[in-house]
């Protein structure tokens, strides 16, 4: 039986808050009576605007909804009358605030995807090793590493590239490997294992790790995979360039087709429409009901483009900035640190009350780091902090590998939902996280009796 899709509930919130947006604002204009002036020039030549019709249609009004919401201003259609200005200017406020951030993160969806910190390779080896109880991280013995080379033959095509073999020759080889035997596979891994380790430096030993796998891996590159590597790095950054600019096409080929202007004209018409310029309106005539359609064009192409255009610029820009911020992150990184900060993440983890408090464990020297980068705050360190409690259920300071990997997804939501309450009802502060820590202790070098702690200044964070 296949599980409902569940849609979270921030973006129903999100799409009922743009649709009660537009729909609001298309009934107010439809029927406040708005007049529309043409401008007249007289044998004196002066110029005189007459009203003309006094009702918007659907499409004029959905079209103005969007387009002074999202503050573009066309300056297609005006306002005559004072409650509809001020409706304007509610509209611009909440477009420019709420309704575009609902509208950037429903462009953002499209484009996310997690970058995962393990590739699809460090995973299979990772648990590969584990299977054959080891840590592949920290290195598997020769024997085991023959086990990846006769399981995974990528890995070893990859040791006979760095083994300076030619193309035939590895070709050869691995087509030998592929119809030989689990003992052949063995033999061929086991001799490329030797000579490995008379010519490559991390394989003198025999031993490998994953980490060496991975520069393996690399190192085989071509110039092609090396170019499909940066793609796949910078995957988001391509879609997003190939999407703006398919956009600003679509945007002048429209123009150009139904306003029949040049193609400069119809790029004119989209950058200036995505960047709320607003220089170039579509073309429309009331008298021409044909032209309906462009204000319903121009009004999606803005709800789309506005958010697209704009979350193009931000990754351009950080693109820019990315070399200054990692200044900036070597800076804080190199600061020295205080004795508040150590306070802090000591009576978190609860280990203030140790033999060793005045030194500080990898664990501890983590969180400072991350709090200096504003990773994260020290709200959702104490957050995580509570929500590890409660999967602790036996208080006994840690959890086994195999029940964290047989929990299900539903009580870890169910925990985060129940820490978020605990969190908005009681509001611990650093000593109510001191009393947390002395119930259920978390030193991983031994047990120990609590003690009462100096909380930590809040101006050390």
């Amino acid at each position: 039986m296949e599980m409902p899709v569940r849609i979270p509930i921030f973006r129903l919130r999100a799409a009922a808050a743009v649709c009660a947006w537009l729909g609001s604002g298309t009934i107010f204009y439809r029927y406040i009576n708005n007049c529309s002036f043409k401008s007249l020039c007289t044998f004196s030549g002066t110029i005189v605007s007459l009203k003309s019709d006094c009702d918007w249609t659907w499409e004029m009004s959905f079209y103005y909804t969007v387009q002074s919401g999202l503050s573009i201003g066309f300056g297609l259609l005006a306002e005559s009358r004072d409650e509809s200005r001020f409706y304007t200017i509610l509209s611009i406020l909440a477009g420019s605030s709420l309704i575009g951030g609902a509208l950037s993160f429903f462009m953002s969806s499209v484009f996310h995807k997690q970058q995962e910190w393990q590739s699809e390779q460090e995973k299979i080896l990772a648990k590969f090793a584990l299977q054959k109880g080891c840590n592949g991280y920290a290195g598997m013995d020769p024997q085991q590493a023959v086990d990846v080379f006769s399981e995974y033959p990528q890995h070893l095509n990859n040791l006979y590239h760095d083994l300076g073999m030619k193309e035939d020759v590895i070709k050869k080889n691995m087509t030998v490997f592929r119809s030989g035997s689990p003992a052949q596979k063995r033999a061929m891994a086991h001799e490329a294992m030797g000579k490995a380790a008379e010519t490559i430096d991390s394989f003198k030993d025999q031993s490998v790790s994953i980490a060496d796998l991975t520069e393996l891996q690399q190192r085989a590159m071509g110039p092609l995979g090396k170019v499909k590597k940066h793609v796949r790095d910078n995957l988001r950054g391509y879609q997003m360039f190939t999407f703006l600019v398919v956009w600003i096409s679509v945007g002048a080929l429209f123009f150009c087709v139904r306003c029949d202007k040049s193609f400069i004209q119809g790029v004119y018409f989209s950058v200036a429409t995505m960047s709320t310029a607003g220089l170039q309106a579509v073309c429309f005539d009331r008298d021409d009901p044909s032209t309906s359609g462009n204000l319903i064009f121009a009004a999606f192409f803005s709800l789309s483009g506005v958010p697209l255009y704009a979350m193009a610029l931000g990754t351009f820009a950080s693109q820019l900035l990315e070399g200054h911020q990692k200044r900036l992150q070597a800076e804080k990184m190199g600061a020295k640190i205080n004795e508040g900060e150590i306070a802090f993440v000591q009576n978190l983890l609860g280990t203030g009350d140790d033999e060793q408090a005045d030194s500080i464990e990898f664990a501890e020297y983590i969180q400072i780091q991350l709090l200096r980068l504003g990773v994260v705050d020290a709200d959702s360190l104490k957050d995580l902090r509570a929500s590890f409690d409660r999967l602790d259920v036996d208080h006994s300071g840690s959890i086994s590998r195999e029940e964290l990997m047989n929990i299900s997804k539903g009580t870890i939501n169910r925990v985060r939902e129940l820490t978020a309450i605990d969190v908005a009802v009681s509001q611990p502060s650093l000593s109510s996280s001191r009393e947390l820590s002395q119930d259920s202790p978390r030193s991983v070098k031994k047990e120990r009796q609590p003690k009462d702690q100096a909380e930590p200044p809040e101006t050390s964070l």
